[in-house]
């Protein structure tokens, strides 16, 4: 939704613009006619004519505007995580105020499930959850004035709604367990099976220790610990029932600390090892870490760092094999780049070299990794224009990711880690286009 422009209306009285003096009022004539009366009204003196601006300075020449700087030379920032698809294959997303779901798994036309008003904000989360097995499916939405929404997946209608201050920046489902961070740094947890929704927040546990608003959360595949991430680049580890975070991460001034130097754009659990963690960040950094409280020494892994060099915006693990794929936005400009890490041990030996080896060209594309030697596989850049990718999820066990192309307003999903299809003419979609094969 485009900025609406700044107007002025001229046809009114503006301080702006100012206003021609009004016509003085006619003397009212006595029963005598030749004496005026003399009330406050003739006594006030006309308003002083409209003053012409001076003219410019003989050989002034005003300065050119500013130029307009491409958004590749911005600093990058993180983006709201409108994207997500449930268990059944049902991809949710937005468009400006509206919610629109899509079957993956039918060849259906786009659908709506609502339209908020504009007192309400505007959408900054969407989180799926539940399954077939625990009574369906749940979509749970999150807009930048507080307002929380649960809806069903199949009847697509409204089960609870409730609203929190100030605002929601991230959702995060474990079973029936909807965790809401907000957008000044408080983490609540709310149980939806309560009712009513009155009792529901009054029994609502909350935790605080981020210092800025939270931008990504995930539970682990055991729904036992969760990851929470801020905009400065902390990130900590919960247990189930704690309100206080682990002692986890490396040292800094003697104190283990999850840290990056910029804001944390993705955190995802390792599927089938649920105690590694991967934290990446918007100057695309990638860090590795084994969240284990007994280890009085680092949690960091070996190798525990990736620069990849291009802004990442999403970070997701194979279930078929030990890879991960990392989405990218522009390359981070080399001001804005983050420090190179400092040289390993002399003992390390040619394993891993200092300064490391320049890596591939990522910028704007799907890439897959393998772990944990973080060696490049492959990558995959959109063939029409160079253009960042911006949320992704991935569906049918981790086979398939669907992701969206924020410049483009259009969403692609292909497939990866999975067996390559033959090439056979689909329907194309103005919302949804297949664009082949990763991996």
């Amino acid at each position: 939704m485009r900025n609406p422009k700044f107007v002025v209306d001229y046809t009114q009285p503006s301080i702006i613009r100012p206003q021609p003096p009004a016509p003085a009022a006619p003397a009212d004539t006595g029963a005598t006619g030749g004496e005026a009366t003399t009330d406050a009204a003739a006594t006030v003196p006309a308003a002083p004519a409209t003053v012409a601006p001076p003219p410019p300075v003989p050989g002034f020449i005003p300065p050119p505007p500013a130029p307009e700087r491409h958004p590749r030379d911005l600093p990058p920032t993180v983006r709201a995580h409108t994207l997500a698809c449930s268990g059944s294959g049902i991809l949710f997303f937005t468009r400006a105020n509206r919610l629109h779901f899509k079957n993956l798994t039918a060849n259906e036309e786009v659908g709506q499930i609502c339209k908020i008003q504009e007192i309400h904000g505007v959408f900054t989360a969407i989180a799926c959850g539940g399954s077939g097995e625990t009574g369906g499916y749940v979509v749970a939405v999150g807009t930048s004035k507080g307002v929380v929404a649960i809806y069903d997946v199949q009847t697509k209608k409204r089960v609870l709604s409730w609203t929190l201050k100030p605002g929601v920046a991230s959702l995060a489902w474990n079973g029936k367990i909807l965790t809401i961070g907000a957008a000044s740094g408080t983490i609540v947890h709310y149980d939806t099976r309560i009712s009513p929704v009155e009792k529901m927040k009054e029994q609502a546990v909350t935790v605080t220790r981020h210092q800025a608003p939270i931008t990504r959360m995930e539970w682990n595949a055991e729904g036992d610990m969760l990851a929470s991430a801020d905009k400065k680049g902390n990130v900590y580890c919960w247990k189930t029932g704690e309100k206080v975070p682990l002692d986890v991460g490396e040292f800094v001034l003697r104190r283990k600390k999850i840290k990056h130097c910029a804001a944390i754009s993705a955190v995802s659990w390792c599927p089938w090892q649920p105690k590694n963690l991967v934290t990446a960040d918007i100057k695309g950094v990638v860090q590795f870490w084994t969240i284990d409280p007994k280890n009085k020494d680092t949690n960091a892994m070996t190798p525990a760092r990736l620069d990849t060099g291009s802004s990442i915006t999403g970070l997701h693990w194979s279930s078929q094999c030990k890879e991960f794929m990392t989405t990218h936005g522009y390359k981070v400009p080399e001001h804005l780049a983050p420090p190179p890490p400092p040289p390993p041990p002399s003992s390390s030996g040619p394993l891993f070299p200092y300064p490391p080896p320049p890596g591939p060209n990522v910028e704007n594309t799907l890439a897959v990794w393998q772990f944990p030697s973080l060696r490049f596989v492959t990558n995959m850049r959109m063939n029409t224009t160079d253009v960042p990718i911006g949320n992704s999820v991935v569906f049918a066990k981790g086979m398939k990711v669907v992701f969206g192309v924020p410049e483009q307003g259009k969403i692609h999903a292909c497939d990866v880690w999975g067996k390559k299809k033959p090439d056979v003419k689909i329907r194309r979609q103005s919302s949804l286009d297949y664009v082949g094969c990763i991996r």
